[in-house]
């Protein structure tokens, strides 16, 4: 009976960590051409870059809320706040978290497939994130992933994809 529950336990863990796992576009695709990186003079990238260093530095922080108001008015329709935040909150009760890690690197210019009222490819910019999570049970996890930012009404905007 314990065993059981210790492997309900790890189960729902695991969930967590894949869910989490896929908040963002994997970063082993293709890279980009050496033209599509874009330059540190480019203010595009510079404010993009600036969006997605606060995104890492909220979740560093455990600032979840931050995070969300980070997001996309598309994808704050999509997932609710409480929802990412009980998600995150979730996986650093069950894993134990201690401490995160994390830093953003630099904007890579993209496009992404328009939603809403867009149509066509929306232009974009892609910034590789990297975050280390210190945990009871299961010792340092680390993560890589491609943060990805459109420009809204108010800048920059981080996007969601679970």
């Amino acid at each position: 009976m314990i065993r059981l529950r210790g492997l309900a336990r790890f189960a729902r863990l695991l969930l967590v960590v894949v869910l989490l796992a896929a908040c963002a576009s994997p970063t082993d695709e293709a890279s980009p051409s050496p033209s599509a990186s874009v330059q540190q003079t480019d203010p595009g990238a510079d404010a993009a870059r600036l969006v997605a260093r606060k995104f890492v530095a909220g979740w560093r922080g455990r600032r979840y809320e931050r995070m969300t108001e980070l997001l996309a008015p598309s994808d704050r329709d999509r997932y609710t706040a409480e929802a990412i935040t009980g998600l995150l909150r979730q996986f650093d009760e069950l894993a134990g978290v201690t401490r995160i890690v994390g830093e953003a690197g630099p904007a890579i210019k993209s496009s992404v497939p328009g939603d809403g009222d867009a149509t066509g490819p929306v232009p974009a910019f892609e910034v590789p994130m990297s975050l280390v999570f210190e945990t009871d049970r299961f010792g340092r996890v680390a993560v890589r992933r491609m943060l990805v930012l459109t420009q809204g009404a108010e800048g920059w905007q981080a996007r969601w994809r679970p």
